[in-house]
């Protein structure tokens, strides 16, 4: 943090608007995301201090990984609910196969299910508990 505002006057330096802009976007993405004990505003303040613009570029970045966050929450949390959907077909058809006699080795075979739970599930059924997991 003390060398943030040295290196934001070295962006100062670099000869196109695009370059610079990109290389800010870079550094506010890494400072945000891989320095646990730098705040927000602290980078807001050491860029205040030596851009004119880079207060409202910094909103932007901090908004852009926020979307890019919330996206990946997102997929995280379809794929575990594709995750649970299929364990719960799983015990369906496990708990299908043990009404109908099956043995334990050739459900688990089926399902993909460890022994433990099938026979857990066959203990359940033929104490006549629901089973609901």
């Amino acid at each position: 943090m003390s060398r943030l505002k040295d290196i934001f006057e070295l962006f100062r330096e670099l000869p196109g608007k695009t370059e610079f802009n990109r290389y800010l976007e870079l550094l506010i993405i890494y400072l945000g995301s891989n320095i646990r004990d730098v705040q927000p505003a602290q980078i807001r303040d050491a860029i205040d201090e030596v851009l004119e613009e880079g207060g409202a570029m910094m909103s932007t970045v901090f908004q852009q990984i926020k979307e890019e966050g919330i996206e990946i929450g997102v997929m995280e949390g379809e794929e575990i609910g594709i995750k649970k959907g299929e364990e719960k077909n799983k015990l369906k058809i496990a708990i299908n196969c043990l009404l109908k006699g099956m043995d334990t080795w050739t459900i688990a075979e089926i399902t993909e299910l460890p022994i433990e739970r099938i026979d857990a599930l066959k203990a359940a059924i033929h104490q006549g508990n629901p089973v609901h997991r």
